[in-house]
């Protein structure tokens, strides 16, 4: 995978304050189909890179191309500046812009930015509109703007803590803690905006590929180094979630053409973050821990309201994310959180499964042989289909019954044993 120069927990933007409108498209043949018709169209092209690029006019663009050209027509959106900024900067108006230069002028736009302001301070912050800023500054900047914002609350944990909003937060714990809330509430709000169109299929597909499919070897080694980054945090660990987010959105819009990018961009969101999230001491990475992370937004989006409304979609068996699809009983993987709680269980199941097989071992010792079954006796009709002496001792049998060989119910009743020696 290549490794993009980044340092944000964010995919590409679609919703800056200076860019708020509706979405003019939700997947990448949407977007194809707009430039299509409408080749001069900058916002068309601002969301064909968000989407991972595409083939307009026989000619394949890049993320980066489509920012670029969407710059080219119409500079004054600061979402455009802000994009070409996360997936490295470029050349543009005659000169190459960096990182930090493009952040610099997204925030010359648009200062109420609260996700340029956080990546502003992740490069080392620099000047806005004449002013310098430290990068504790941005961060704080930021979460001023939006008291939520994830990314801003893990840089100012990193970095010890600061004032926010006249309240002090001294330990990196107390921001981590706030970081992982704002986590939550931004999916949930992602969510929450994808349109009525989104199915429990278009989130299934994206499951499949990254736990089933192709890109499923690929995506856990890239996801285990995630998690061994982030776990003590660190700045690598959003530096590599933002080109592990970049990376794989673009394979899936590879991969799913014609599914909603929205959904493949919150379900690796959810991924990224959740892998981010602070863990206990002894956790480690599991298929169980990655699982749970890749279907988090599934199963939020399927308990919302308006799902549960609206949800006529039959059963799927394939769908990795299906909580009663059968599960193995015992399995290879590492316990996640293993505490003394897993301990005591663990030795509670060892001393039951001991315990019954001493008693089934004292039950067959105790037991009393089986006695021989006795033969049933025959009337002259039933004429035993044997071979040799067995078929004569049989018949010799039936001539030594009584006349009155036919036996009563009652007899019928003693003589039929299903036990032995009963």
């Amino acid at each position: 995978m290549p490794r993009l120069i980044s340092h944000g927990i964010l995919v590409l933007s679609l919703s800056h304050t200076s860019y708020s409108s509706p979405s003019l498209c939700w997947s990448r043949p949407d977007c194809v189909d707009r430039l299509e018709s409408h080749p001069k169209d900058a916002r068309a092209w601002g969301e064909l890179g968000f989407y991972g690029g595409g083939v307009v006019g026989s000619r394949h663009f890049s993320p980066k191309d489509c920012e670029l050209r969407a710059l080219e027509l119409d500079p004054s959106i600061a979402a455009f500046w802000y994009n070409l900024g996360v997936i490295g900067g470029g050349r543009t108006e005659g000169r190459w812009y960096s990182e930090k230069a493009c952040f610099q002028r997204a925030l010359g736009l648009d200062p109420k930015d609260a996700n340029a302001w956080d990546e502003l301070g992740a490069v080392g912050g620099g000047r806005v509109k004449g002013r310098e800023h430290s990068p504790r500054n941005c961060f704080e900047k930021a979460l001023m703007l939006d008291p939520h914002h994830a990314g801003a609350w893990y840089n100012l944990g990193l970095r010890g803590g600061g004032l926010v909003a006249g309240l002090g937060y001294s330990t990196p714990e107390q921001c981590y803690a706030k970081a992982g809330k704002g986590r939550d509430r931004k999916l949930e709000m992602d969510l929450a905006s994808l349109p009525d169109s989104v199915k429990k299929e278009d989130f299934r597909n994206v499951a499949l590929e990254l736990l089933v499919g192709n890109l499923n070897l690929d995506f856990r080694e890239q996801m285990t180094e995630l998690f061994h980054l982030c776990h003590p945090a660190s700045a690598e660990c959003l530096e590599n979630g933002k080109a592990q987010s970049v990376y794989w959105h673009g394979e899936l819009a590879r991969k799913l053409s014609e599914a909603p990018s929205m959904v493949s961009a919150i379900v690796l969101q959810g991924v990224i973050l959740e892998l981010q999230k602070p863990q206990n001491s002894n956790t480690s990475f599991s298929s169980g821990l990655l699982r749970q992370a890749v279907c988090m937004a599934q199963a939020r989006w399927a308990r919302s309201e308006r799902r549960l409304a609206t949800d006529k979609a039959p059963h799927a068996f394939d769908d990795p994310c299906d909580e009663t699809a059968p599960t193995r009983l015992w399995s290879m993987e590492p316990a996640v959180n293993r505490g003394e709680g897993h301990r005591m269980g663990c030795a509670l199941a060892a001393g039951t499964m001991l315990a019954a097989s001493v008693s089934l071992i004292f039950i067959l010792r105790t037991r009393p042989k089986l006695e021989s079954y006795q033969r049933l006796p025959q009337t002259d009709w039933e004429f035993l289909d044997t071979e040799g002496g067995a078929r004569a001792g049989a018949v010799q049998e039936v001539l030594e019954l009584q006349d009155h060989h036919l036996l009563t119910p009652l007899q019928r009743f003693q003589t039929c044993q299903c036990f032995p020696g009963l």
